[in-house]
């Protein structure tokens, strides 16, 4: 996995799914996803397709939360994207 950005994310933030620390997701980690996304079946782990590129998104070791609105991550089990393919 890519590098993380140096700004912090609360260290009381964890990941709902696996309770495992976050960072913000690096630019790479972004543009893989974005990428993934582009060429279609990218889901949540709740099913859901994600039809959007993510701008921002905070991140564990698995899974990716992106920013739903203007700095605010829609952080929940079922809007949670997996960080590699597959």
């Amino acid at each position: 996995m890519s590098s993380r950005s140096p700004a912090v994310v609360p260290p009381a933030l964890c990941c709902p799914l696996t309770g495992q620390p976050l960072a913000y997701a690096s630019r790479e980690e972004l543009a893989a996803l974005n990428q993934r996304i582009l060429a279609g079946g990218v889901t949540t782990s709740s099913g859901t397709a994600v039809a959007r590129p993510v701008s921002m998104a905070i991140a564990s070791s698995a899974w990716l939360y992106p920013m739903a609105h203007e700095g605010v991550f829609e952080l929940t089990a079922h809007s949670a994207i997996a960080v590699a393919a597959g």
